[in-house]
């Protein structure tokens, strides 16, 4: 490193930046005093920078540090190695090259973080098996420096069936010495559970403020709110290899063991009842018939609450391999009529338990009545009404309470945003909030609910305030009918201006 700043004060062009790369940011030992600090930047080893296109930069590889890019950086037509200092044993302490990214970068982008990152279209498709890792490469485009130092990305990935079953955060540092114009390759190691199910697994990224966690959030072409996840890759997971090991939990077939590794918590009506066991087969077990989840009260007869294969129908116990391991994640929707009380839960194979537990369902309060509130008459979708609706003002705020009726029970949980806009269309001020505590997804047919908002407002001016229903996956909004059943955008307006 003290010879890499030696190198870099008689090497570094003026208009080019250094890109160093070390296990640490930072790193104290660089002493270039001739060179301004703020063209020395830092890569982790699974780092890489490019330059903004149709410009030049350096990049230097101490041999203590190896980076998961040297390959790909050497085999870049646009790099030329550079001549370098030796150590104190006659070997090369470092190797550089200078690379000019080339022009035309053509990329179809995937997604925009804000105004400061877009996801660039790199490779998207993967494989990998349960209990090994999966190198895949991301990449974001710079669009202006961020004011924030802390903000680092966040990596989830989901079970074909939208379950998260991995997060993990990659070391990122200095975010706010970003420029315009870069582009930011990570090469991360994305965990595969042992004894995940086999299926496409997929892979989303987002940013955060390591300091309050807030996200930055996804944005259309036209500025607007389009969610916080961006799909980044998806993996083609295969069954994990078999694995001998002395069987756990109770034996439900002589050669066939099942573990309730997660059991089931208190859950209210109508919620998703959670569990999760962990089979293990010693042998194939050929055709099975289905599992049958029951629920038995303290009194009167079982209540099937769901029956099929393992995996949701997916994996069936004749697709088996010897020493299959398989860790099998189960969301049962309970009844929403189903009565509060305790249970006993049973899954079982023919006659034979596979476990039981006990089950808290905990009742919920209903409302049907209409709201005291003054009418109006909205539709979202085909889903959810706005029957009522007030607007107060009070200083530089504004209070709307809103009051809706589900005309079915909605296909997604949505969240309400009430919006105050400026006399152009732009945007004043805004609040965002589930229009119910409970979520849309278990809202019964012609059931009640309230919202409250709370908007900061200018004391001078025309603003209009609308509503809208999103999802927060992807921002998407549903339509929007007045009375007389007229399709009239995406949002209700809900007072004059």
């Amino acid at each position: 490193m003290q010879l890499i700043g030696q190198w870099l004060e008689t090497n570094l062009q003026s208009d080019e930046v250094a890109y160093v790369v070390s296990p640490f940011y930072n790193h104290a030992t660089v002493l270039a005093h001739n060179v301004d600090h703020s063209r020395v930047r830092w890569l982790m080893t699974e780092h890489l920078i490019l330059p903004p296109q149709g410009t030049s930069a350096l990049y230097l590889f101490p041999r203590t540090a190896y980076s998961l890019f040297y390959d790909t950086l050497v085999a870049d037509e646009h790099a030329t190695r550079l001549h370098t200092s030796n150590g104190p044993d006659g070997a090369p302490a470092f190797t550089a090259y200078r690379m000019r990214s080339a022009q035309g970068r053509v990329d179809v982008p995937k997604a925009r973080f804000a105004d400061l990152f877009i996801s660039a279209d790199v490779r998207s498709l993967y494989s990998g098996r349960g209990g090994e890792t999966v190198s895949v490469l991301l990449a974001w485009d710079v669009q202006r420096t961020p004011e924030r130092a802390d903000l680092t990305p966040v990596i989830v990935l989901h079970d074909p069936f939208g379950e998260e079953v991995a997060r993990f955060h990659p070391y990122f540092e200095q975010s706010d010495r970003l420029r315009a114009g870069e582009r930011l390759l990570m090469a991360v190691n994305v965990p595969i559970p042992l004894g995940a199910p086999r299926g496409t697994y997929t892979l989303r990224t987002t940013w955060i403020s390591r300091a309050n966690g807030a996200p930055l959030p996804l944005v259309d072409a036209e500025n607007r709110f389009s969610g916080l996840w961006s799909e980044a890759a998806r993996i083609v997971v295969q069954p994990s290899a078999p694995r001998k090991a002395t069987p756990q939990g109770a034996a439900v077939l002589p050669s066939l063991h099942a573990a309730l590794s997660a059991p089931p918590q208190a859950t209210e009506q109508g919620d998703w009842l959670r569990f999760t066991v962990t089979w293990q087969a010693t042998e194939a077990p050929k055709a099975q018939p289905d599992l049958v989840l029951t629920a038995q009260p303290a009194n009167g007869a079982p209540i099937r609450l769901w029956q099929g294969q393992p995996v949701r129908n997916t994996y069936p116990f004749s697709a088996w391999r010897a020493d299959e391991y398989l860790v099998d994640r189960y969301a049962v929707r309970l009844p929403p009529d189903l009565p509060a009380g305790n249970y006993t839960v049973r899954l079982s194979l023919a006659d034979r338990t596979v476990f039981e537990t006990p089950l808290t369902v905990i009742g919920v309060a209903r409302r049907y009545d209409t709201p005291d509130l003054p009418p109006c008459n909205f539709r979202f979708g085909a889903q959810i009404g706005l029957i009522g609706c007030q607007v107060e003002r009070s200083g530089d705020a504004v209070h709307v309470r809103l009051a809706w009726r589900a005309l079915a029970t909605p296909e997604a949980d949505f969240t309400a945003t009430v919006q105050a806009l400026n006399a152009d269309g732009t945007l004043f001020s805004q609040h965002d909030a589930p229009p119910a505590a409970r979520p849309t997804t278990r809202w019964l047919p012609d059931e009640v609910f309230e919202s409250s908002h709370t908007l900061k407002v200018p004391l001078d001016g025309t603003l209009r305030l609308i509503v809208a229903l999103y999802t927060p996956e992807d921002g998407r909004r549903l339509p929007v009918y007045d009375a007389t059943d007229k399709l009239i955008g995406d949002s209700a307006p809900l007072t004059g201006e």
